[in-house]
């Protein structure tokens, strides 16, 4: 996953959090302002590679 992209993408507005994302978020107690926030000014740990196109992060 290319964070630097995701970081773009989010500076210019460019990106849908989407409705199962939204309710998890919502379980856990996460505002869409600390995920950003995390996303931003985070760093990524772990990769946790799939067989599909887009990995795990932590």
């Amino acid at each position: 996953m290319d964070i630097e992209v995701l970081r773009k993408s989010i500076r210019q507005d460019k990106f849908i959090i989407k409705t199962h994302a939204k309710q998890r978020m919502g379980l856990r107690g996460i505002t869409l302002d600390e995920a950003l926030k995390v996303i931003l000014k985070g760093e990524i740990i772990e990769t946790i590679p799939k067989p599909d196109l887009f990995p795990n992060v932590l």
